[in-house]
């Protein structure tokens, strides 16, 4: 007999296609999947009555509040101040990091000089900091800005370095061969061999700048604390 087959034509990346949309949805929900149930444990917990309300809101009433805290603009106002003083520490930290950690690698005697201050640095909290901090410069964004800054600075400085001393030496030997000036091999070579180590270190870095600004606000916040009760408490003894 006679068989008539029809082929279908399909382009040659239309199953890749698809297959990468499913893999990314599928990578996507396992991300969102603890959060989601973490979200569900904690509305059972409040609707049970296992704790009480007044410790741990249900998740409706976390959000109503929040809603609210935007509407008044209050929290518009803190989360700018605290952004600015994130990114103004993270940024400086970050630059100076990386060029104290260059100069780490390529002098042995600047590293002499900076080894022991930043061995005796990097395991202090640095949220311990922010009491004297204040007390060098004051109560406000320089105080915040110099906490964050030290928190970047110190990670910036050793995965920098780190990056830049695992260079591989036929690297640095092949771009010599080819001619390549010393003035030219550093960003050619190390910093480009130590970008992955640099990339980290910002990872790090991006998260303590946040932390230590935060930080900082609630510090604000009691300091100011502080000094409305001495002034009222000075108001009464007056009376």
């Amino acid at each position: 007999g006679y068989r008539c087959g029809v082929r279908l034509w399909l382009p040659e990346n239309a199953m890749t296609k698809a297959d990468e949309f499913m893999s990314s949805a599928r990578r996507g929900l396992v991300r969102v999947a603890p959060l989601i149930l973490f979200g569900l444990i904690w509305h059972i917990i409040c609707a049970a009555g296992l704790v009480n309300k007044d410790f741990l809101p249900a998740p409706g009433a976390v959000a109503a509040a929040l809603a609210d805290l935007f509407k008044g603009g209050e929290i518009t106002k803190n989360l700018t101040i605290t952004l600015f003083r994130a990114a103004v520490g993270l940024v400086l930290g970050a630059a100076c990091g990386i060029w104290i950690g260059v100069m780490m690698a390529r002098s042995r005697h600047f590293r002499e000089y900076v080894t022991p201050i930043v061995g005796g640095t990097y395991s202090l909290p640095k949220s311990a900091l922010i009491p004297l901090f204040a007390l060098w410069f004051g109560i406000g964004n320089v105080t915040a800005i110099a906490a964050v800054f030290l928190a970047c600075l110190l990670p910036m400085i050793v995965n920098t370095y780190h990056g830049v001393v695992t260079t591989p030496k036929v690297l640095v030997w092949s771009a010599e061969a080819l001619g390549t000036g010393e003035r030219e091999l550093w960003p050619r070579i190390f910093i480009s061999n130590a970008l992955p180590d640099i990339l980290t270190g910002l990872r790090m870095a991006l998260g303590f700048s946040f932390v230590l600004a935060i930080f900082a606000v609630h510090e604000d916040q009691l300091s100011d604390a502080v000094r409305r009760s001495d002034h009222f408490g000075g108001n009464r003894q007056h009376e």
